[in-house]
C-alpha cells in the first residue's frame, strides 16, 4: 500500500517554532477548531515538534485541506499526509543575510521545502544564532550535502570540496 494511503483521513499540521514554542495545545485547539470546523474531524492530536495530526470524517474533506492548506494567525501552515516522511533539518553556520527565501529557492531542487526559520539563542528569543531550521520532503535520501553561500556575489552553490568557502554548513 503506497505511504499516502496509509492513513486516508489523516492530515499532519506542520506548525514552526515561532508558533509552537509560544502557543500551548490548551490555547491552540479553541482556534484550531475554529478554522478546522469540529464537525468534520475525528480527532486532533499534539505530536512532537510543532506537528498536529488532524483525523476527518471523510477522505474527501481531508484532500480539500491537502490541496488548499491551512493558515493559522498570521501564517501559513505546512500540511502533509499522514505518514509522509518528513525531515527536520539544521542548515548551520549561514550569514544572517542569507534571506530564508533565497534558502527555499535553493533546497527546493532538493525537494519540497515545507519551512524555513531562523533559529535563535534560547535566553536572547530576538538574537538569531546563524542557523536555520529546515523542513522538507527530499526527493533522494541524502545524509548531507554541503553548500556554500557566495551572498555577496548573489548565489547560492552545491560544491564538492570546501577547502576554498568561506560558509560551509551542513544539512
Amino acid at each position: 500500500m503506497p505511504t499516502q494511503d496509509v492513513f486516508p483521513k489523516s492530515v499532519v499540521l506542520h506548525f514552526p517554532p515561532s508558533v509552537y514554542q509560544k502557543t500551548g495545545a490548551s490555547e491552540m485547539l479553541p482556534k484550531l477548531l475554529q478554522i478546522l470546523q469540529p464537525d468534520n474531524l475525528r480527532c486532533v492530536q499534539f505530536l512532537r515538534g510543532g506537528r498536529v495530526r488532524v483525523s476527518y470524517r471523510e477522505k474527501a474533506v481531508r484532500d480539500h485541506c491537502l490541496s488548499g492548506g491551512m493558515r493559522f494567525e498570521d501564517q501559513d501552515i505546512p500540511v502533509t499526509r499522514d505518514a509522509e516522511k518528513v525531515t527536520v533539518r539544521y542548515l548551520r553556520d549561514l550569514p544572517y543575510e542569507v534571506a530564508c527565501d533565497d534558502v527555499i529557492d535553493f533546497l527546493s531542487t532538493y525537494g519540497e521545502v515545507l519551512t524555513v526559520e531562523r533559529s535563535v539563542a534560547a535566553d536572547f528569543p530576538n538574537l538569531c544564532n546563524g542557523n536555520r531550521i529546515v523542513k522538507m520532503n527530499w526527493l533522494n535520501a541524502f545524509a548531507s550535502i554541503e553548500i556554500c553561500s557566495n551572498y555577496g556575489e548573489g548565489s547560492c552553490q552545491t560544491t564538492a570540496t570546501t577547502a576554498e568557502l568561506p560558509h560551509v554548513m551542513e544539512l
